[in-house]
């Protein structure tokens, strides 16, 4: 009997050391078998989901990984605001010899949204347009020279660069549309807006398109619609999300 009891003892012992692993330990092997690209994604993940939380749905996150998971070639989160009128898109990529970081951002305001403060000198001057070309007249080439005048006025007399190129690309007796834009080395910003016949917006849209670089961010967040540049503080920390994922973009040789 006293042997019997000491071999299922032995047996036991045997069986628990050799047994099933706890689910720490499983955890960790799981993170030891995944390669750097596939953390890497999964820490930009984490970082995503932790932006933009007051006014925007969670994030619509996307990335494909090389066949033997060790680099990533495309990744790109999305955010749309819950009443759909601001898009916030970025995406990392291999181009050439060097990962391509873009940022693009649009805003659909209505008449009680605020434009990006530059545009109150944009509007003085689409006043004085009224004043010399009647919009029931629809006379679009006097719209046209009028504000081409304002525009070297700013841009070439007195040196403005903040001062968009504003183009007139509507000129009826119920509505008007007029562009200001600005192109940088690399990207675009503007905005459209449309009016009745007076200085007060029906509507605008806005966009920006650029690199995702500090830099490129600072130049955005200097002067955007208000309802972006409260969320100044989490398109940095976009920025940063991205470049955290940089070292694993697949970089095809030329």
């Amino acid at each position: 009997m006293k042997k019997t009891l000491t071999n299922t003892i032995a047996l036991l012992v045997l069986t628990l050391a050799s047994g099933t692993v706890t689910a720490d330990q499983t955890a960790a092997a799981d993170q030891t078998a995944k390669t750097a690209a596939q953390l890497a994604v999964e820490q930009f993940i984490e970082c995503a989901n932790s932006l933009f939380k007051d006014e925007f749905e969670p994030a619509e996150i996307d990335y494909d990984l090389s066949l033997q998971k060790e680099t990533i070639l495309d990744l790109s989160a999305n955010w749309g605001s819950r009443d759909s009128t601001i898009h916030i898109l970025t995406r990392i990529r291999s181009i050439g010899s060097s990962p391509k970081k873009e940022l693009i951002m649009t805003h659909s305001g209505q008449s009680n949204d605020e434009l990006p403060p530059p545009a109150a000198k944009v509007k003085e001057y689409i006043g004085k347009v009224f004043e010399e070309c009647p919009p029931e007249k629809e006379d679009q080439v006097c719209a046209d020279a009028v504000i081409e005048r304002f525009t070297g006025i700013e841009q070439v007399v007195r040196h403005n660069l903040e001062y968009p190129r504003v183009t007139v690309e509507k000129y009826t007796s119920n509505e008007q549309g007029f562009r200001a834009s600005k192109e940088h080395l690399i990207g675009l910003d503007d905005y459209y807006l449309v009016l009745n016949g007076t200085t007060d917006h029906k509507s605008f849209e806005w966009r920006t398109f650029r690199p995702l670089t500090a830099t490129a961010v600072e130049e955005v967040l200097h002067n955007p619609p208000p309802r972006v540049a409260k969320n100044g503080s989490d398109i940095r920390k976009l920025q940063g999300c991205i470049e955290n994922t940089a070292p694993y973009i697949r970089i095809i040789p030329r």
